[in-house]
């Protein structure tokens, strides 16, 4: 293939990329609009704002993100439906709400968002209180921090300089952590948001609502150590890609919101980890420091909660943070390995 193949490919996917990440020139009205956060007590979800025909539910477990998205919401006069597993969490997020704009209608509904009957619960408590839903924006928070290899519990170095009975009577893959870990990620990355914005859809599809989805750059290119979390992100995005053409006509709006790795604690929640341990630590003997990943240059919270408000304002379809993370989609389509490369240094595969 010629230079002046490159140069046209390169083009096109230039163009087709800033089709994604453009901004509506025109600003939706945040104010007085009706938002539901799902896992607001934690996360990114702390810190948004916004005000009567809007919806937003933002969905997340055991993520500081959230909480950042209720409070920016707080600050532009959003009316708040707030869910998360505890009752008491959740009444101090609303304090916290409350002291940024006492003037602010704010309903909570304790429970776990994977299961039907707080889904309906939260659908009831928001219809019954707000009369109608225009934004849904779902944050799911659960990760991966193994590999595969110490998921299964198998020693590639060992299988290699050993015999076959070694491999036969101590490096039998266990397939059932695997299962488990997967099932659990799945359920709360990928099925409890299609659930909640299907639940939703027939009321976002009656006010030409939109739906703005917290994924990850994991959705778009993998890591070591992150193929559990990195397979639900792409599995989430593929599916409200697929649904933001199938409801365009219907002028409902989707977006997809891909930050790279922010500063929370959620890493020590991960789904193929040990999680009963102190909270100083994560399980099997995890911490911060000892989990590969990012130890510098990480997004606050704060920072990706306007992002998430800017992208419902601005009918944003794609934005990923920070900018940086915009060039390596580039530059994954033309030099791949290179972008491999700086995947393994970041978690040590190198």
């Amino acid at each position: 293939m010629g230079y002046l193949s490159y140069t046209l490919i390169a083009l096109i996917l230039g163009l087709s990329t800033s089709v994604l990440l453009k901004k509506s020139s025109t600003q939706r009205e945040i104010k007085g609009k009706s938002v539901v956060i799902i896992g607001a007590s934690s996360g990114i979800g702390k810190e948004t704002d916004i005000q009567n025909r809007f919806l937003y539910i933002f969905f997340s477990n055991n993520n500081v993100m959230p909480v950042f998205i209720a409070l920016e919401f707080a600050r532009e006069g959003a009316n708040l439906v707030l869910n998360a597993r505890r009752e008491s969490v959740l009444e101090s997020v609303v304090q916290e709400c409350k002291n940024i704009n006492k003037d602010i209608k704010i309903v909570t509904v304790a429970g776990d968002i994977t299961e039907s009957k707080t889904q309906e619960l939260v659908i009831q408590s928001t219809i019954n209180k707000f009369k109608s839903i225009d934004f849904l924006v779902i944050n799911a928070g659960a990760i991966s921090v193994k590999s595969i290899s110490e998921i299964l519990e198998i020693n590639p170095e060992r299988i290699i300089s050993g015999s076959e009975n070694e491999i036969l009577e101590n490096q039998v893959p266990k397939t059932e952590k695997l299962k488990s870990a997967l099932t659990k990620i799945m359920d709360i990355n990928f099925y409890a948001p299609v659930e909640i914005s299907s639940l939703f859809l027939p009321y976002l599809i009656k006010n030409q609502g939109s739906i703005i989805v917290v994924s990850s750059m994991a959705g778009i290119i993998g890591a070591p150590t992150r193929s559990l979390y990195s397979a639900s992100k792409f599995a989430l995005n593929g599916y409200f890609n697929s649904l933001r053409m199938e409801l365009a006509k219907y002028k409902v709006h989707v977006a997809l919101i891909c930050p790279g790795t922010v500063n929370t604690n959620l890493r020590l929640s991960a789904v193929d980890i040990n999680t009963d341990t102190p909270k100083s630590g994560g399980g099997d003997g995890h911490s911060m420091d000892n989990i590969s990943g990012s130890k510098s240059g990480k997004l606050e919270p704060q920072t990706c909660a306007k992002y998430i408000v800017e992208a419902g304002k601005r009918n944003s379809l794609l934005v990923c943070i920070p900018f940086s993370y915009q060039i390596s989609v580039y530059i994954n389509t033309f030099f791949p390995s290179l972008v491999d490369y700086f995947a393994k240094k970041k978690y040590g595969y190198l």
